[in-house]
């Protein structure tokens, strides 16, 4: 899958209507907030 590489629009995951991709995107920034941040927990 050839794609042109033009960045990524921005996406406010609360704009969305609620369904499973918002889910999943949810938990996906969570999961990455929390990889990302400092591990004290």
């Amino acid at each position: 899958q050839a794609r042109p590489r033009t960045p990524p629009a921005p996406i406010e995951i609360d704009d969305m209507p609620d369904g499973p991709l918002k889910d999943a995107l949810g938990r996906l920034g969570g999961w990455l907030a929390t990889a990302r941040g400092p591990r004290s927990r």
